[in-house]
């Protein structure tokens, strides 16, 4: 069941935008060109939230301050 009903969607939930891809790599002299993808955004996720206001992150655990930061991906070394 959708609720509401695919008719009662708002137009913007039902018609195709520009919406900024996930997991891209941002450059500035491409971000319109190449980072936003056509999308219906009702279709292409099951949610959308919406959050007023919101507060920074807090570690589950601090790390010591002269750690060095740690890989986080493939270094190709």
């Amino acid at each position: 069941m959708v609720f509401p009903p695919a008719a009662d969607h708002p137009r913007w939930l039902r018609t195709s935008l520009g919406h900024r891809a996930i997991g891209v790599v941002y450059h500035p002299e491409r971000e319109r060109r190449g980072n936003y993808v056509p999308s219906t955004l009702g279709d292409r996720y099951d949610a959308l939230l919406w959050f007023g206001e919101t507060t920074a992150l807090e570690p589950l655990r601090p790390e010591p301050a002269d750690d060095p930061e740690p890989e986080t991906a493939p270094s190709g070394e």
